[in-house]
């Protein structure tokens, strides 16, 4: 480089750490841009201790860091911290705090107020929805399902993803494998069921958790339930967020008998080699790769050919219709679960599923029996 363009780069650098010690990032911001002093497409390295209106130290070479963190409200850690997720979860890395995110937090804010009352108060419920095994259509296991009761804004796909943001989310988890394991060990005891297993999610932030293996044991030795009818289920995303530490805690857990899942395998990143290390006895294919079907089969069947090459059963969700059903059997997949066969229903409801289904059965074969 030469010295001139060396010289403009540091006068540049020195007018942006200006600006910013002047408590003018937005300005500092347009002079990065201008003045071409970082890369603004690749989030590298934030310091998270980092408070809003200073200048994140500087890479090697004299060069600004290629990510500045700021925002409009230098005197709000909070507001700053806002920024910063929202920094690190978009395209643009960079996150100013403005009215729009300022909406976003108090919205999330006042469902996180909300949804801990509702728990407090005993308004979420646990549903469960059926999963078959493909070659019989015999009920080898249900998805224990959140739901929260009275509540018709706001669904599981809007309340978990703001418990996720804190340790809400791990007392949710708790409420659910305590009622998950009770209720299937109640209904095993009732005889409407033999041979029954239940799986509950676990959410990532609940997974990394110092306690979450003691968490398990507490529901199963409370409820009495066996540990090889638990599944525990993560997704993909949780246990590359970190590998080690998730591994390990999976392993205490299959140690205990409890059978692993992971949850809407094929929209995450994970290898062949970070597969081969994880404790994993099941693939659950994700429901966006199902709804192509039959006609984008390819993803599909890698997951297929991944699942049986480390000798792991395979789920897919989201199956709606017969002839999804019909290629996915066709295809090896073991179980299926998704609307063709039943919607996630109370523990009561899924009683008289169980009754109906083995009335049915039993008036197929009497009549069988009489035909012959």
């Amino acid at each position: 480089m030469h010295s001139n363009s060396k010289e403009a780069r540091s006068e540049g650098v020195a007018e942006v750490r200006r600006l910013f010690h002047a408590g003018q990032p937005l300005q500092a911001y347009e002079q990065v841009k201008a003045r071409g002093l970082g890369d603004l497409h690749r989030w590298q390295q934030v310091d998270e201790r980092v408070l809003a209106g200073r200048l994140l130290t500087p890479l090697g070479g004299g060069r600004l860091s290629d990510v500045l963190y700021y925002t409009a409200f230098r005197s709000n850690p909070q507001h700053a911290d806002a920024a910063l997720y929202l920094a690190k979860s978009s395209d643009g890395r960079i996150g100013v705090f403005d009215e729009d995110l300022r909406a976003k937090i108090g919205r999330r804010a006042s469902i996180e107020q909300r949804l801990g009352a509702a728990l407090a108060a005993g308004e979420l419920e646990v549903h469960y929805q059926p999963v078959l095994r493909s070659d019989s259509l015999v009920v080898g296991q249900v998805e224990a399902l959140v739901r929260w009761i009275g509540e018709d804004t706001y669904g599981p796909d809007v309340f978990i993803p703001v418990a996720e943001k804190s340790d809400l989310v791990v007392k949710i988890d708790r409420f659910v494998m305590h009622t998950a394991t009770t209720e299937l060990a109640a209904l095993l005891s009732e005889g409407l069921v033999r041979d029954l297993s239940v799986a509950v999610n676990v959410s990532g932030r609940h997974l990394l958790h110092a306690d979450v293996v003691a968490h398990v044991a507490e529901a199963l030795a409370v409820s009495g339930l066996d540990p090889s009818r638990l599944i525990i289920e993560v997704t993909e995303t949780a246990l590359i967020a970190d590998l080690d530490r998730a591994g390990a805690h999976l392993s205490a857990l299959r140690s205990m008998g409890v059978r692993v899942s992971v949850d809407d395998f094929g929209t995450g990143f994970t290898s062949i080699s970070q597969l081969r290390r994880l404790p994993i006895d099941e693939l659950k294919i994700d429901r966006s790769l199902v709804a192509d079907l039959p006609g984008d089969e390819t993803l599909v069947r890698v997951v297929r050919d991944l699942a049986e090459h480390f000798g792991m059963t395979t789920v897919a969700e989201g199956v709606e219709t017969q002839e999804q059903a019909d290629f996915l059997g066709n295809l090896g997949c073991s179980q299926l679960q998704g609307w063709l066969y039943a919607r996630a229903m109370p523990a009561d409801d899924l009683r008289r599923w169980f009754a109906n289904r083995s009335s049915v059965r039993e008036t197929n074969r009497v009549v069988g029996n009489d035909l012959a």
